[in-house]
């Protein structure tokens, strides 16, 4: 694998670019490509958000905590983005932040879905979109049933339909970029599903 921070981030696997992810997790892959040659844990990089805490950001902490196993997740170390995934869900609920409980589930079912743990992946799924509608936080409720309509494609595809069609709402809604994937979704459910 390399790691070019040089002329914009760039990770390339056998010739093959792979996906950056979010920006935020664009900016902790670079962090690790400055310490390369070196193993850093999750709690190194976690110290590093002493400054932070310093300057009573105490709330970010949960959300970086999750943006770093999101990070990890892409480079394949899926122990090490499980065990951020529940330090960040636990430092969320610690926090009081709920909204941040809802994002880090989310990524959570992802590295499980990735992981090949498919009903794991749908519950924790569920879970978000039960804090999410708690909340009303509509970009993290967006993701979940988006989520679990890629789950259930396969097995209930008029279910998986139904929740791309209320992903894709409020997806449109907010005017995120993610409402062009799940509107390409949308258009591969026959027209009975949709």
């Amino acid at each position: 694998m390399e790691i070019r921070v040089l002329g914009g981030l760039a990770v390339t696997a056998g010739g093959d670019d792979l996906p950056l992810g979010t920006p935020k997790q664009q900016l902790v892959l670079a962090a690790l490509a400055l310490r390369a040659g070196r193993l850093v844990t999750m709690d190194e990089l976690v110290d590093d958000l002493a400054l932070r805490d310093r300057v009573g950001l105490k709330y970010a902490r949960a959300e970086v905590i999750s943006d770093l196993a999101g990070t990890y997740r892409l480079l394949g170390r899926y122990d090490e983005a499980m065990s951020g995934h529940h330090k960040a869900i636990d430092a969320a609920a610690n926090d009081g932040e709920r909204h941040v409980q809802a994002e880090a589930r989310n990524e959570l079912a992802i590295t499980l879905r990735e992981m090949g743990r498919f009903e794991e992946s749908a519950a924790t799924y569920r879970e978000a979109l039960d804090i999410a509608t708690r909340i009303a936080h509509p970009y993290e409720q967006g993701r979940a049933l988006n989520g679990l309509a890629e789950h259930l494609a396969s097995v209930e595809p008029v279910e998986a339909c139904r929740y791309w069609q209320r992903a894709l709402a409020i997806f449109e809604r907010m005017g995120v970029p993610e409402q062009h994937e799940v509107r390409r979704c949308l258009s591969e459910c026959a027209p009975d599903q949709a």
